[in-house]
């Protein structure tokens, strides 16, 4: 995990170069989609991110993995340094980790849940 972790740093380096992103300057409603494999099969997730600005996150995801779907509604918290590199915890453990560019616009995204990790875009609404 620390290597994804410094991995997403060194990305926000060249892809947020310049930019001066906050918790607060991240708000609003954030659409995203993720893909892996596992042993059940290839597993795809869908959702939102709504980032209130103030450190809180309200969270829907819905994933299918091997013929099996799940929906999940979360709660959490997030932090975004300064080169638009973030974390997002959520109450049940899931992890997402993204790098945006500048505007906040758009990204990537790596969301760790259930002891798989995806990878896919995040972007603004």
């Amino acid at each position: 995990m620390k290597k994804l972790v410094l991995g997403l740093m060194l990305l926000g380096l060249s892809f947020g170069a310049g930019a001066a992103c906050s918790t607060k300057s991240l708000s609003g409603s954030y659409g995203f989609g993720a893909v892996s494999s596992s042993s059940n099969g290839n597993c795809a997730s869908i959702g939102t991110i709504m980032f209130t600005g103030k450190g809180t996150a309200a969270i829907s995801i819905e994933s299918g993995c091997g013929g099996e779907v799940g929906i999940n509604q979360l709660s959490g918290t997030y932090e975004v340094g300064v080169y638009c590199v973030g974390e997002v915890d959520a109450e049940d453990g899931t992890k997402a980790y993204f790098v945006f560019d500048k505007a906040l616009k758009a990204g990537q995204i790596f969301v760790s849940q259930n002891k798989s990790i995806a990878f896919g875009t995040i972007f603004k609404q």
